[in-house]
């Protein structure tokens, strides 16, 4: 019996609406098939409504169940399109197109020279260019959580103050300065706007693996770096860390996981407490009283007459639950002795930190103060919410002369290569 479409369950399924006008020229179909997933970008008719716009459907398989994702296509795509659609232009993007190119032409049933494959990064940024002049503000972007923004004003007002105290007491031995900026408006005060994209700016691009290029105003683009961390290597290092099979299975392990149980943070930092009585003569108890008293009064006395500043002591105090090394608690302790789902979310965590605090240097590098972050690895709700948190630990040296860093997730973002090649066909 033939699969119907209610029979058939993509990974990923979403929606977005573009104006008539981009899809004028276009076929009404594209793919982009990574490393992963294969994902689909359609539509059946341009539509007639009066706001001229047509609705874009986006749906993902797993490489493994590409057969699966055609007949999608087959059932909800082919069989009610024109046959005028194969006369067009038939865009797709990724490596694992060209790795089925032979069967894409074989069950869309189209002439080979009708079939074009695009450069990925090519696809995204032109996605990201038009999407971002078209859509209206708040449909494209997504701003890191307002809890880790407010973490973050919070952790920079904190280090003023604790410079000004190490430099008053004289406990700064140096001419060590961080500058940090001084006039950030408190998020908690901050009015929630519609977001727009900026150029020029900064994109990190995150699936089985990444990249970071630069996108200018022209839409012209440069490649800062080509990531091998991200989806696949998290999969594949999660696997043998905890004997999860699949990436959903590792992303379940660390939905109940804590990685605090396996990181070393600065409340494990704290002074080692010691006990100490004084040397006295046990069988004269005058003698000991009065060598109680003489501890006592030296002890009042430094107080009263030295003040000091420890900048360690504060900082444990103040900020407890900072990170200060990933997986330090695996020094000293065997594998059996911790978690599954705490060693699931620490990978993640390390993983997701380094990607961000790599994105944030090369952009201040650069000069840049909008990154942008996109790709069907941060599609999962746990990913962006580590993601925005290693935001706040990376944005915490921003310096006040690179100025303050915009941080946002794209909307759709995995399915920017998908409408980029689309989109590329009115070309």
């Amino acid at each position: 019996m033939a699969n119907t479409s209610s029979d058939l369950h993509p990974q990923l399924l979403g929606s977005i609406k573009i104006p008539n006008h981009l899809l004028k020229n276009s076929s009404g179909l594209s793919c982009d098939i990574g490393g992963t997933l294969a994902k689909f970008a359609y539509y059946a008719k341009k539509s007639e409504s009066k706001d001229e716009t047509t609705t874009l459907n986006l749906v993902a398989f797993t490489r493994e169940n590409i057969d699966e994702g055609l007949q999608y296509i087959k059932n909800n795509f082919l069989s009610v399109a024109d046959d005028n659609w194969k006369k067009v232009k038939v865009t797709t993007t990724g490596i694992g197109s060209f790795q089925y190119k032979e069967k894409l032409i074989k069950v869309l049933d189209i002439e080979p020279k009708v079939l074009e494959n695009l450069l990925e990064s090519d696809c995204f940024v032109k996605s990201l260019e038009v999407l971002g002049k078209h859509l209206k503000p708040g449909e494209l972007l997504e701003k890191m959580r307002k809890s880790d923004r407010i973490e973050l004003y919070k952790w920079q007002q904190l280090m003023v103050k604790m410079l000004d105290a190490a430099k008053a007491s004289g406990s700064l031995k140096t001419n060590m300065e961080i500058q940090i900026p001084t006039d950030m408006t408190n998020p908690e005060e901050e009015k929630e706007d519609n977001e727009t994209i900026q150029f020029p700016c900064v994109v990190m691009m995150l699936g089985s693996g990444g990249a970071l290029f630069q996108v200018g105003e022209d839409g012209k683009y440069t490649f800062m770096n080509v990531l091998n961390q991200a989806g696949r290597m998290f999969t594949g290092l999660g696997r043998l860390l905890t004997g999860a099979k699949t990436f959903d299975d590792l992303m379940s392990l660390a939905e109940r996981g804590n990685s605090d149980n396996v990181d070393t943070m600065t409340h494990d930092l704290g002074a080692v407490k010691e006990t100490s009585t004084p040397e006295t003569d046990d069988s004269d108890p005058k003698s000991a009283k009065q060598a109680i008293e003489k501890s006592e009064a030296t002890k009042k006395d430094s107080n009263e007459n030295t003040e000091t500043f420890d900048f360690y002591e504060s900082m444990v105090d103040e900020q407890p639950n900072q990170l200060v090394y990933s997986f330090g608690k695996c020094v000293s302790k065997d594998k059996d002795d911790f978690k599954t789902e705490d060693i699931a979310r620490t990978l993640l965590s390390n993983m997701c930190l380094s990607l961000v605090q790599m994105s944030v240097v090369s952009a201040q590098a650069s000069g840049l103060h909008n990154l942008y972050i996109c790709g069907n690895f941060i599609s999962h709700p746990l990913i962006r919410q580590e993601i925005s948190k290693a935001s706040t630990a990376a944005l915490k040296m921003n310096s006040a002369k690179n100025g303050p860093m915009n941080l946002s997730f794209v909307n759709h973002g995995g399915y920017l290569g998908a409408i980029g090649a689309l989109l590329f066909a009115q070309e």
